[in-house]
């Protein structure tokens, strides 16, 4: 996905969600474990490049939120 503006939030509904990637983005994390407590995942931003969510196992909820 490829957008100029707006936020996007990744949280992992499972206990823990393992290899969590996101690249093209503001704060970009590589192959991380994700808590369902953590806020890592929170309110980062698009920045005009591609971007890319993934997950290795577990399941993450993401929530796009855009900017008027």
């Amino acid at each position: 996905m490829k957008r100029d503006s707006g936020r996007i939030s990744v949280f992992a509904l499972s206990d823990v969600a393992r290899g969590v990637t996101i690249r093209g983005l503001s704060y970009p994390v590589e192959d991380i474990d994700l808590p369902r407590t953590s806020h890592l995942g929170v309110s980062n931003a698009f920045i005009g490049e591609p971007s890319r969510i993934s997950v290795a196992d577990g399941d993450l909820l993401v929530v796009y939120q855009t900017l008027k």
